[in-house]
């Protein structure tokens, strides 16, 4: 009779405490949103927070934010997604500076070295001004950043029209694109770790982390620029061969530094 009881008065407490959390985010009542965090992190329940927020707010961004559509921008831009900077922009817009979002609230209350200039003075002012929330009361034990937002731009990622606009390409200079503002991307929401070597380490060895870098196979890269330069040196190798350049000649041609420099330096660059 009891244990009834007792998963009832549960049901019902997570019940509210769903709603409630829900609700405060809405409004962006820091109090209430503080109380909430304080309450899930105190029955253990971090993931639920992460979660709600996850579903409730990160999900549906995403989703309209990271689409093949705003993939291309540019018609005239031989990058079939050059929008991809745009989409980055987007993203770390909401994160830091976006009114409409709470991920700067959430990102004050949990991350205990959280840097200030991330946000604007005004939202920073509000934030600190209230005694209970100041950089010696963060709540710890949440990670928003990457269990929500990095995670649910992994699994946009790994949709299939995304996927297979993004990272199936044949072409070298479109792989290398993607990939380095995709690292530009990676190194703007590291630098929300600046001033903590440990949740940066962390956020680095998380699973999300891994699973976006993942989508980049440098191997297939560097596969793609060696045809690159044997279709290069063949199409060399004809047209000498055409206008009657002897055997020698076309060896000493093929062994020119600057020809093979041209071709071998697309291979390096500091992104990769």
């Amino acid at each position: 009779v009891v244990l009834p009881r007792i998963n009832h008065l549960e049901s019902t407490l997570q019940t509210s405490l769903t709603s409630l959390f829900l609700n405060s985010l809405k409004e962006k009542d820091i109090n209430v949103v503080a109380n909430c965090l304080r309450t899930y992190a105190a029955i253990d329940k971090y993931g639920d927070a992460e979660n709600l927020f996850k579903e409730h707010f990160v999900d549906p961004f995403i989703m309209q934010v990271i689409t093949t559509k705003k993939l291309r921008t540019n018609k005239n831009n031989k990058n079939k997604n050059d929008g991809i900077i745009k989409i980055y922009k987007e993203i770390i817009k909401w994160i830091i500076t976006n009114e409409d979002s709470p991920c700067q609230l959430l990102l004050h209350l949990t991350h205990p070295q959280y840097v200030a200039r991330n946000i604007d003075s005004n939202t920073y002012k509000y934030l600190t001004d209230k005694s209970i929330y100041k950089h010696e009361a963060k709540i710890k034990g949440f990670d928003f950043l990457t269990k929500t937002i990095l995670q649910s731009i992994v699994e946009q990622f790994e949709n299939p029209s995304i996927s297979n606009r993004l990272f199936i390409s044949g072409i070298a200079d479109d792989w290398k694109f993607v990939y380095s503002v995709s690292i530009d991307f990676l190194s703007s929401l590291e630098s929300l770790f600046i001033n903590s070597f440990k949740d940066l380490t962390n956020f680095r060895n998380s699973d999300q982390y891994k699973r976006f870098l993942s989508k980049w196979n440098l191997s297939i890269y560097f596969e793609l620029r060696n045809q690159e330069i044997v279709i290069q040196m063949e199409k060399e190798y004809h047209k000498n061969n055409e206008i009657g350049l002897d055997n020698n000649k076309i060896k000493q041609l093929l062994k020119d530094e600057k020809f093979l420099l041209e071709q071998t330096s697309k291979c390096w660059d500091s992104i990769l």
